[in-house]
């Protein structure tokens, strides 16, 4: 018994309106699929167990799985506008920038032992800042790679 006229209402959903909540959330899955974008990226859940991935490592996958034949194609028709010997190739590399501790890692051991980068080339590859000692301005990424060859994709 219910006192001074109160009324009970239904909290939740009906049966209907929680399978066109699952119909919708599946059909959001499958979207994505067919674009070659994770559901997790576009914070769908795609019904499997994908619980202990990074979101670094989420973006590598896209970029691999999903971006990946878009950019072999961009790549290839302006590796065709070019000079014979030259490959055009997309910069991805700020694309899906790591987090602070792994580019701390990284970069210590690039610095550390045989070094193959000096202090003043992090400080600009990571923040833009200018070199500590003056006397050396750091290399600009382009080159940085300068002594290296490019690269050539097959046809």
């Amino acid at each position: 018994m219910i006192d001074n006229g109160a009324t009970l209402a239904p909290v939740g959903s009906n049966a209907v309106e929680s399978q066109l909540v699952e119909s919708m959330s599946w059909a959001n899955a499958e979207i994505a699929r067919a674009f070659g974008v994770m559901p997790s990226i576009v914070n769908v859940a795609g019904g499997d167990s994908l619980t202990y991935s990074t979101t670094e490592g989420e973006f590598i996958k896209w970029r691999a799985i999903g971006l990946g034949p878009y950019m072999t194609r961009i790549e290839a028709a302006f590796s065709d506008l070019m000079w014979f010997g030259t490959v055009a190739q997309l910069d991805t590399t700020n694309f899906v920038p790591s987090d602070l501790a792994t580019q701390g890692v990284y970069f210590s051991q690039a610095t550390a032992g045989q070094a193959w980068l000096t202090p003043d080339e992090v400080r600009f590859i990571t923040a833009k800042l200018p070199p500590m000692n003056a006397a050396e301005p750091p290399r600009q990424p382009d080159q940085l790679n300068a002594d290296r060859p490019l690269r050539s994709v097959p046809a």
